[in-house]
């Protein structure tokens, strides 16, 4: 006989509500084959990458305002999935009416990661840099806000990303 599992949510310094348990589990609907894409980009690689923008971007009332773009940038062998959470709760909470702009969110697989070409060699944080400006370049993204998790993804941001201009940095 098969029992129906149940998830408790117990208080913890860790996860402490049933919001905060829907937002870890959240990653499969932020990750479909409707935000997944494949691009070759100049570097000569194929990355994987996700594209999101708020749910009503297509509306009337908001088609017509302009992208505040984010690029969320995971740590070296870490997947694109693990900022789930954060994509879900900032699509949750982003009133594009109040702000007066889209939300546009991109995260990627580096190198060697995911869903990412792995070519055999030794990876550096300045031909990441390269991979995410052929990346945006491919996108046609001039400029865009960063948030860098883990000390490489930091260092790969702290390389110039040549003609992409930052309009904040969040390390």
């Amino acid at each position: 006989m098969k029992v129906p599992m149940k998830i408790s949510v117990v208080t913890s310094p860790g996860l402490t509500s049933d919001r905060q348990m829907e937002a870890l589990l959240s990653t499969p609907k932020h990750f479909t084959e409707e935000h997944v894409r494949r691009a070759k980009v100049a570097t000569g690689i194929t990355m994987e990458y996700m594209l999101e923008t708020n749910a009503d971007a297509h509306s009337p009332a908001c088609r017509h305002l302009p992208e505040e773009r984010l690029v969320l940038i995971m740590g070296f062998l870490q997947l694109k999935e693990l900022w789930g959470p954060v994509i879900d709760m900032l699509m949750r909470k982003w009133d594009a009416k109040k702000q007066g702009r889209n939300l546009k969110i991109l995260t990627f697989d580096n190198r060697g990661v995911g869903g990412t070409d792995a070519p055999l060699g030794r990876y550096t944080t300045s031909q990441m840099a390269d991979d995410a400006t052929s990346l945006l370049d491919h996108l046609g993204w001039e400029s865009a806000n960063f948030v860098a998790i883990r000390y490489d993804s930091i260092l790969m941001l702290s390389t110039p990303l040549d003609g992409v201009k930052h309009d904040s940095v969040v390390l």
